[in-house]
């Protein structure tokens, strides 16, 4: 597929209420991916409207990449360490291990990291939804 072929546009959710805004994290984290959120609220100024899209788009669209990677480097970093200050001699089968344990701490480490990464971009989305839902509503509806 050419990058101009309908597949790789982002669904618009536009958002005309308040009460939609909590909508965003009842959406599955595969949909969440693939969407743009364009906020229609009339309570909302030009740059005020800008400022939360963005944040809005980076939270839903966030993909845990980031941390992933620091994850894959540092858990190695600290293993290398370790073993490096643990092992008396380098014999070859020491070698093997430690080459089998940086690996696997490697693999780890990006599994882990992009874990931390799409709960924490998760838990971010969830207080800006209730933060910019407290704002915009008025006190007209409330949520537990």
């Amino acid at each position: 597929m050419k990058p101009g072929d309908d597949a790789h546009k982002r669904e618009t959710i536009t958002i005309r209420a308040a009460s939609e805004i909590l909508n965003l994290m009842s959406l599955p984290r595969r949909r969440r991916k693939r969407i743009q959120v364009a906020l229609a609220l009339s309570s909302i100024s030009g740059n005020e409207k800008k400022n939360h899209e963005k944040r809005l788009n980076k939270l839903v669209n966030a993909c845990g990449c980031a941390e992933g990677a620091a994850g894959a480097l540092l858990l190695p970093t600290i293993t290398g360490l370790l073993l490096s200050l643990s092992a008396r001699t380098w014999t070859p089968k020491v070698l093997i291990l430690t080459i089998l344990a940086l690996f696997l701490a490697f693999v780890l480490g990006g599994i882990l990291g992009k874990w931390a990464g799409l709960n924490a971009a998760r838990e971010r989305l969830k207080r800006l939804t209730k933060k910019l839902f407290d704002l915009y509503s008025g006190g007209v509806e409330t949520v537990k």
